[in-house]
């Protein structure tokens, strides 16, 4: 196969492989980062090359990212008789993309139902104090930080 890419910018066609390509997968690099790119694909055989595929969709170079680990080491370091105060530290993977905020969540022992008790948008601190608990109740505490690829795993508050 015969792989090309066109840099949205461009006008021309470019090849993608020095040797044939006889996989079904191949990974292109020397691409401009933040550039957009579309590909297409050429068989070729003894009678020649084919005509083209038709051009993919636009993609857009830059590095991959995912959803972050857990925050680490969350624990309770306060409490009244109606808020806990908790404290945790950076996940140890950040998923490629620096961490946003944290959000906190909050379910009651006997239920299933998790309530999001930080602002939606995260928050930029590592502590937080959850208010207006009910005395004698027992809860279930969750954080979880976040990046560009979104909401990463929980990490259980013991």
């Amino acid at each position: 196969y015969i792989v090309e890419k066109r840099d949205r910018t461009g006008i021309r066609w470019t090849k993608c492989n020095k040797r044939r390509v006889s996989d079904l997968r191949f990974r292109v690099t020397g691409l401009t980062e933040d550039h957009e790119y579309e590909f297409r694909v050429s068989a070729e055989n003894a009678a020649g090359i084919g005509e083209a595929s038709q051009p993919s969709v636009y993609y857009k170079a830059c590095d991959p990212i995912f959803k972050p680990g857990p925050p680490t080491n969350a624990h309770v370091v306060d409490t009244s008789k109606n808020s806990i105060t908790l404290v945790w530290g950076k996940p140890i993977y950040d998923g490629g993309s620096e961490i946003q905020g944290y959000i906190v969540e909050i379910c009651k022992a006997d239920e299933e139902e998790w309530t999001i008790c930080t602002p939606q948008t995260g928050l930029k601190v590592t502590r937080y104090e959850i208010k207006k608990l009910i005395e004698h109740q027992e809860y279930q505490i969750r954080v979880c930080a976040v990046n560009k690829a979104g909401v990463g795993e929980a990490a259980a508050v013991p």
